[in-house]
C-alpha cells in the first residue's frame, strides 16, 4: 500500500471517529476506477461545520501540521484547506462540501476496502462522479491539464459500459461540460 493511501486511511478513520461524512476524490479516486498513477496528496470532500471542527483539529494535531484558522475560514467560506503529515510530508486537502454537486457526491459515495487484516476501508467517489468532477476541474483549469484528461479517459476506458452514461450525460449538461463529454465519447 502506498504512503499516500496509508495517510488517507488515517484521515478517513479520524473523520469517521468525529462523525464527519467524507468522500475521497482526486487522483486516488480516479486511479481506483481508471488508470493507476502515483500521487503526492489525498483529496477529501468533507461535510465540515463549526460544530464538528474541534474534534478533527484535535485529532490531526498529533501527526499533522494544520492551520486551524485556515480550516475555520474554509468552513465559513465553503472553500478548502490543507494539512501536512509531519513524518512523510504527504499533503491532505480538505474541500468543504459547499456546492450542490459536492453534496451530491457525498450522498453517492462508495465504501471500498483498501486494506485487509484488519479490514480497512475508505469512502470514494462513485466512478461516474469522479469522471464528472475531473471534467469540471479540466474545464476550470482552462482545458490544458493532460493529467486531468488522461484520468477521465482512463476511467471511461476501464469502466466502459459499467458506467451509468445517462447519469453522466445529465450531470455533464447541468455542469456545462457536455461538449467535453462528447470528446470523451469520440475518443473511446
Amino acid at each position: 500500500m502506498t504512503e499516500v493511501m496509508n495517510i488517507a486511511l488515517k484521515v478517513g478513520e479520524l473523520l469517521e471517529a468525529c462523525g464527519i461524512r467524507y468522500v475521497v476524490g482526486g487522483s486516488l479516486a480516479s486511479a481506483l476506477c481508471g488508470e493507476p498513477r502515483s500521487t503526492l496528496d489525498a483529496d477529501f470532500v468533507v461535510a465540515l461545520s463549526e460544530g464538528n471542527l474541534k474534534g478533527l483539529l484535535e485529532g490531526l494535531e498529533a501527526e499533522f501540521y494544520i492551520d486551524g484558522d485556515e480550516l475555520r475560514r474554509a468552513v465559513r467560506n465553503g472553500s478548502h484547506a490543507n494539512a501536512i503529515h509531519s513524518t512523510t510530508s504527504v499533503k491532505v486537502d480538505f474541500f468543504v462540501a459547499a456546492s450542490r454537486l459536492q453534496r451530491q457526491h457525498l450522498s453517492r459515495r462508495q465504501r471500498v476496502v483498501v486494506a485487509m487484516e484488519p479490514e480497512r476501508a475508505l469512502y470514494f467517489y462513485a466512478p461516474e462522479d469522479i469522471l464528472v468532477q475531473k471534467l469540471v476541474w479540466y474545464r476550470a483549469g482552462g482545458e490544458i491539464s493532460d493529467r486531468q484528461w488522461r484520468d477521465v479517459a482512463g476511467i471511461a476506458e476501464a469502466q466502459g459500459n459499467k458506467l451509468d452514461w445517462e447519469y453522466i450525460r445529465t450531470q455533464a449538461e447541468e455542469n456545462r461540460i457536455g461538449d467535453l463529454l462528447g470528446r470523451i465519447s469520440r475518443d473511446r
